[in-house]
């Protein structure tokens, strides 16, 4: 049976292995030329995302609804 009290639970145990495959991507990324279409995919879901978080923190009442850590 899964162990449902920590969502994050399976992803916890091996997070230096997701942070390091991150790295890797972004050096690739950096070093391999991207096609200008797949930049423009990236570019409108940085705006987005930039523009979910200034929503948010208009939003929020208090500083504490923006905590990230449980």
């Amino acid at each position: 049976m899964a162990n449902t009290s920590n969502p994050m639970g399976r992803f916890g145990k091996q997070a230096d292995i997701y942070m390091a495959l991150a790295v890797i991507g972004i050096l690739i990324v950096l070093v391999v030329p991207v096609p200008a279409g797949f930049l423009d995919v990236l570019l409108a879901f940085n705006i987005s995302f930039s523009i979910i978080i200034l929503l948010t923190t208009l939003y929020v009442s208090r500083p504490l609804e923006l905590s990230v850590f449980p």
